[in-house]
């Protein structure tokens, strides 16, 4: 029973960190938040939310949704590798006592498996970016900025944590 819990909560642990991002069109880089090198970069949901403010066009909206179609059926099989590899690994930990370096090479799997996840989710990105024109970029940068006054919350670029990120617009009321 306690192996089948400890099985479930991994699966379920996984799929909480990974799902959300894929499924809401983001992704697992969260541009402007805590990575310098992805600050120039546009998730699938901004450019969504504000397409008729930056003038998307039809041909700009389908490489796009492409670039996002890529990404999903990419990201699958890692996704599946990852949740094996996180089950071992806690299978492992359960031991007592633990086999150091079978612990060790199963983590350097979920390290690789992670890895693939986040390269299929930047190329996407900087498809995504490469198919704005630099006034549609600028643009999206500023929408980006917080404003001072309200108060997002959110993810930040790695699952499960929580950003609060101060905005400057005076105006809103909350």
């Amino acid at each position: 029973m306690k192996t089948t819990t400890n099985w479930v909560c991994t699966v379920l642990m996984v799929a909480a960190l990974l799902a959300p991002p894929i499924l809401e069109g983001q992704a697992y880089f969260r541009p402007g938040q805590s990575e310098d090198f992805s600050q120039g970069l546009f998730t699938p949901e901004l450019i969504m939310r504000h397409y008729r403010e930056i003038g998307l066009s039809t041909e700009q909206r389908a490489t796009i949704t492409e670039a996002i179609r890529i990404l999903q059926s990419g990201v699958v099989d890692p996704e599946w590798r990852l949740m094996e590899v996180s089950q071992n690994l806690t299978e492992l930990l359960e031991a007592t006592p633990i086999d150091e370096a079978r612990a060790l090479s199963v983590i350097d799997q979920v390290h690789e498996a992670e890895a693939e996840i986040k390269r299929a989710n930047l190329s996407a990105l900087i498809r995504i970016k490469n198919a704005l024109t630099q006034e549609q970029r600028d643009r999206l940068m500023e929408l980006r900025r917080p404003r001072f006054g309200a108060v997002s919350v959110g993810p930040s670029w790695r699952p499960g944590v929580t950003t609060i990120t101060p905005s400057l617009d005076l105006s809103r009321r909350e």
